[in-house]
């Protein structure tokens, strides 16, 4: 039997709908949230966490598999519930326009949870390619967009127009070419320091804490059983080295490679302890709801998270109302931090870390959960970490990388956990103070002292970047770049600041 299918449709034209970026990113804390338009369409995928969408000045939830299609010119930022960050994927595409049932509305929001796999399969395609630079990749992502695009269109109530795009004036070129060129460069404190004329740098500080002991059973004792509990509770975020390497050589307490299996020891035992702390918190609610029902609800709250983790699932992937995931905050639990899968691989799975079985399965489980995964070669950064600076540099460039594993760790710790730098500098120190991300110009002026706080009465700031352009702090002044900010200032990731105080 030969069946056949004849095509007769009318197409768009070649490349007339055209990719002009793709990015996978999570809300850290690390970037300011401001309204803002393109003159592209962007189309945001929600991969997992929690948030909200300003379109408009309109406010709407977004949820995993929630897909966001913003036209030419709406207004528009994401925002994120810090307890489940908000990651999502993000396409801008130019030379189209959706419309939608709903009349002159130039947004959307499309629950997509039955084309998740396709989505996350052709997004995650299209990250690779571009991620790759390999031959002929734009042709491939070119194709990639238009089979992502027919199936939106198919399986959503929208449609798609071919539209041209604006013609972009000479400044706007000139500042596009700008942030091409320098949107990687790092604000650090070498430079301020050479501006400053001093040898003296304090940068920000993460402290890492390697806590050892963890087998089967220690949630009842078994290894260092609650010693080993304890310190994890101490901490404000996980990083769990999982293994993603097979070595004859290297034996596994378990017996061979399986990062699902590690995960899943980990996590049982966490569980199990959390599930012992909100048994005794639903008592404690029971017997205070007696003398005040307002306890109550806390006891039905906790209950239902005791059934969550009933079922093997943690803190983190729990999802119910914010006021109520508040409540459940003020519990001291361990499945509530927030976690980073280091993938410890050889050094022959980092140089091809995508096409690692072991460290795609490590996506997997943390996509489901809300966490980072970070692809690390620790005999490397062993041999990276007892080179001299310059040698070390040298070393990584031969590898073909711009930082270590241990770099990369570090910014990925402080994203998570929603941490800013400020900046102070002077001919004697230039030193780096890490805040809360939201946190206002006088309780930053604390950070310092407990007078600068007690007695603000402003702050003079100037952006990093304004200030290394200027070269100067007197140059950025007589241009206008040094702002007076009061009580009500929230400081940004780069300040540079001078508090004013009286005691």
């Amino acid at each position: 039997m030969n069946t056949r299918y004849d095509l007769n449709m009318e197409v768009p034209p070649r490349e007339a709908v055209r990719l002009l970026y793709i990015s996978k990113s999570r809300f850290g804390g690390d970037w300011r949230s401001v309204p803002h338009t393109h003159a592209c369409t962007e189309m945001f995928y929600c991969v997992s966490g929690r948030g909200q969408f300003n379109i408009e000045g309109k406010l709407f939830d977004v949820a995993p598999d929630d897909l966001i299609i913003v036209n030419p010119r709406v207004q528009h930022t994401e925002l994120s519930y810090q307890t489940y960050p908000l990651e999502y994927i993000v396409l801008g595409i130019d030379g189209a326009e959706f419309l939608f049932n709903e009349k002159d509305l130039g947004y959307t929001m499309l629950s997509c949870g039955m084309m998740r796999e396709e989505l996350l399969f052709l997004m995650r395609m299209l990250l690779r390619e571009i991620d790759s630079r390999a031959d002929g990749c734009e042709m491939v992502c070119q194709d990639i967009l238009e089979v992502l695009l027919v199936k939106i269109v198919r399986e959503a109530a929208v449609s798609m127009r071919i539209v041209q795009p604006p013609s972009k004036s000479k400044e706007c070129a000139a500042a596009k070419r700008y942030i091409d060129e320098n949107f990687s460069e790092n604000i650090t404190l070498d430079k301020l320091a050479e501006i400053w004329e001093t040898d003296k740098k304090t940068p920000a500080i993460v402290e890492f804490v390697d806590i050892a002991g963890l087998v089967k059973g220690a949630s009842k004792g078994e290894g260092l059983g609650n010693k080993f509990l304890s310190n994890i509770r101490n901490t404000d975020a996980i990083v769990h080295v999982v293994r993603c390497f097979d070595d004859e050589n290297v034996i596994h307490v378990e017996g061979g490679t399986d990062p699902a299996r590690d995960v899943d020891i980990i996590d049982l035992e966490l569980i199990m302890a959390d599930m012992e702390m909100v048994e005794r918190r639903i008592e404690r609610a029971n017997k205070n709801a007696k003398g005040d029902k307002k306890y109550l609800h806390e006891a039905e709250v906790f209950q239902s998270l005791l059934e969550h983790l009933n079922e093997g699932r943690s803190v983190r992937s729990y999802e119910c109302e914010a006021d109520d995931m508040e409540l459940i905050a003020t519990s001291d639990l361990l499945t509530i931090k927030p976690v980073i899968y280091a993938a410890n691989m050889d050094e022959d799975g980092i140089a091809d870390y995508e096409n690692n079985a072991y460290y795609r399965q490590l996506c997997d489980i943390a996509a489901r959960e809300g966490a980072e995964v970070l692809p690390i070669c620790a005999k490397l950064e062993a041999e990276i970490a007892a080179l001299e600076p310059d040698e070390r540099e040298m070393f990584l460039e031969e590898l073909g990388m711009s930082q270590s594993g241990l770099d990369r760790m570090i910014k990925t710790s402080y994203s998570l956990l929603g941490l800013i730098s400020f900046l102070t500098c002077g001919s004697d120190e230039c030193r780096a103070w890490t805040i809360r991300r939201g946190t206002k110009a006088p309780q930053a002026a604390g950070k310092i002292h407990t007078d600068f706080e007690r007695g603000f009465i402003r702050a003079e700031i100037v952006a990093f970047d304004d200030l290394r352009a200027c070269g100067s702090m007197a140059a950025a002044r007589e241009k206008g770049l040094v702002r007076s900010e009061g009580k009500d200032y929230v400081m940004h990731d780069g300040d540079v600041t001078l508090f004013r105080f009286n005691v």
